[in-house]
């Protein structure tokens, strides 16, 4: 049985799913850029090329991992079969991670959000929220631009992690908000970085809503058309032409003598002729 982060274990989870906790708790010591295209690749089903892009990763950055992960990363390297062995150039250190990064949830974080995912959150299913934070650390060895906005969002059990993370990422992405996506399922302990960022974050949207209640998209006032007004008619003094043409017309029509058909009487008829006798 493998654990992550003391967490509970990790047996029954798909290949995709055991990767995508993994790397959930990798967040916040791994390259922002390498987590989202890890993401990318098992949303794809590429599990065999995120696990080594992951594994990969740990190693050049030096980045320590506990034990159990070190075990967790070598299962999913076998069980994608790719090289398992590659698990044990890992650093590792059994030493609690202790969380340095600083979030904030000023300058609204969550600005955006709703309105970008609206048609994405309408389609999939089990989303229960989503909230929004900002991070002024870096991550990884290879840091990216700070501040760096932090997507944080909640499934329930009909949830796909895998899928929800790269479709958010996708349709933010389309909007033109660049963001770290963290997506979390049932069953799956958060680590001190997502608690943090948690307690910091701003909601962007939640269940049973279509729009963000902290977003300041305002739309514009209805302006009602002014009712049409309708001219009263005006009474005109008619001219001589028109009262000519007027009493003209208003003179009643001669009578007309009926015409009385002439019917000629039938010709009489013929009296009958005697016959002549012989």
């Amino acid at each position: 049985m493998v654990e992550v982060h003391d967490g509970p274990p990790m047996d029954g989870f798909s290949v995709p799913l055991r990767l995508h906790n993994l790397l959930l708790a990798l967040a916040g010591r791994i390259d922002d850029s390498a987590l989202t295209e890890a993401r990318e690749l098992i949303a794809r089903a590429h599990i065999d090329e995120a696990v080594e892009l992951t594994t990969g990763t740990l190693i050049a950055g030096r980045i320590p991992v506990s034990s159990a992960e070190q075990r967790e990363l070598a299962l999913v390297l076998e069980m994608s079969r790719s090289d398992a062995t590659l698990a044990n150039d890992l650093l590792v250190d059994e030493a609690e991670p202790v969380n340095t990064h600083r979030f904030s949830g000023e300058n609204s974080p969550e600005f955006g959000i709703a309105e970008a995912l609206d048609r994405t959150l309408q389609v999939l299913p089990d989303v229960r929220s989503v909230h929004a934070v900002w991070r002024n650390t870096p991550a990884g060895s290879v840091p990216g631009a700070l501040p760096q906005r932090v997507v944080l969002v909640e499934l329930g059990p009909e949830g796909n992690p895998p899928a929800v993370a790269f479709r958010v990422d996708t349709a933010l992405r389309r909007a033109g908000i660049h963001s770290v996506v963290e997506v979390s399922g049932p069953g799956v302990a958060h680590s001190e970085y997502h608690q943090a960022a948690s307690a910091a974050a701003s909601p962007a949207w939640v269940t049973g809503s279509t729009t963000s209640s902290a977003s300041s998209f305002r739309p514009d006032p209805v302006v009602k058309p002014p009712a049409p007004v309708t001219p009263e008619p005006v009474a005109e003094s008619g001219s001589r032409h028109s009262m000519r043409s007027s009493s003209t017309t208003a003179a009643p029509p001669e009578p007309v003598a009926p015409v009385v058909p002439i019917v000629s009487p039938p010709p009489a008829p013929e009296p009958p002729r005697k016959a002549r006798s012989e």
